[in-house]
């Protein structure tokens, strides 16, 4: 690989130098690594619909909390194992998609218990709801993108119960 510096710089202004496919496998590598946001945002929209449920007692929240955070151990557990096994890319793809996608509906629930208070940007649910949106977003790549696509798009999702 060449690369050139400007004439009056030194190798000492040159903090590394990698190859043109560095930041792809980097990509590859680290795919999970900002699974652990979104697990922490589902978790606080849970909290959310914990502390709901104990103010208001006539609403029956706690089938979608129990839900919920059965869903969300199961994906925290199976991102931790895949982490530390040799799961394909394909299944931390997957994984991304799911922690994004339990983020996002956690949020949503914390919401929709909420009710008309959500609309204060002060109120918890508020905040949770927009930092499902920015992890979405955090370390997005094009693979990325379409796991968290797929995983919204899954027609078993939809069915009725």
């Amino acid at each position: 690989m060449r690369f050139y510096l400007p004439s009056n710089s030194r190798d000492s202004d040159v903090a590394f130098v990698r190859s043109a496919q560095a930041i792809h496998n980097s990509d590859r590598l680290n795919v999970l690594n900002h699974s652990f946001f979104a697990i922490g945002c589902a978790q606080a929209g849970l909290d959310i619909l914990k502390t709901t449920a104990q103010t208001k007692s006539y609403l029956t929240i706690a089938p979608a909390l129990e839900s919920l955070t059965q869903e969300l151990s199961d994906c925290r557990s199976k991102i931790y194992v895949a982490q530390q096994q040799r799961e394909s890319f394909e299944e931390k793809l997957r994984l991304r998609g799911w922690a994004v996608n339990i983020a996002n509906r956690c949020a949503q629930a914390a919401v929709t218990v909420s009710s008309g208070a959500a609309n204060s940007k002060y109120h918890p649910a508020q905040r949770v709801y927009r930092e499902a949106l920015v992890f979405t977003v955090s370390g997005q790549t094009t693979a990325v993108m379409m796991a968290t696509l797929d995983r919204l798009t899954r027609k078993e999702d939809f069915s009725p119960s």
